[in-house]
């Protein structure tokens, strides 16, 4: 039996969308500001990192229903832009990218433009998200949304 996926978490520098079923002036695009709230129209901030959508989905819906705005609401909360990957050390343009589904630490370090020639081509350093440990990664291993990558120089 395969495990279950762990839901997506949001955090400082995703952006959603949010929808509230025939509302269409409480819908919109919310930015997960970096202490992790998002600003809601009505209802103030929601702290929405470390929640999936489904926890900020009800809790958007609880707060216009416990306020009275609306008797039973149906909100929908998607992902539009992840917050970005970064990678450092022996690439060719080191920094900040926009993460894309399904990204691999070949395709992060292709965005950086490949290793330098001083580069341990074959694995690398990654720190997932806010975690500041650092553990070995495969070349074919995902990278998720806020990780950092650290391509280490190899030693002749």
């Amino acid at each position: 039996m395969q495990a279950e996926k762990e839901p997506y978490k949001l955090a400082p520098g995703d952006r959603i969308r949010v929808i509230v079923f025939e509302n269409t002036d409480l819908s919109g695009e919310f930015d997960v500001d970096p202490e992790g709230y998002i600003a809601f129209p009505l209802i103030g901030s929601i702290q929405a990192e470390g929640k999936s959508l489904v926890e900020v989905e009800h809790e958007i819906a609880q707060g216009l229903e416990d306020n009275g705005y609306i008797r039973k609401a149906s909100v929908n909360v998607s992902v539009l832009e992840y917050r970005p990957f970064f990678i450092l050390g022996e690439v060719r343009r080191p920094g900040s990218f926009p993460y894309q589904s399904g990204l691999s630490v070949y395709k992060a370090v292709a965005l950086a433009g490949g290793f330098t020639y001083r580069a341990v081509d074959d694995e690398v350093l990654i720190a997932h998200d806010a975690s500041t440990q650092q553990v070995k990664a495969r070349m074919t291993d995902p990278v998720l949304p806020g990780d950092t990558i650290v391509v280490e120089e190899r030693f002749f």
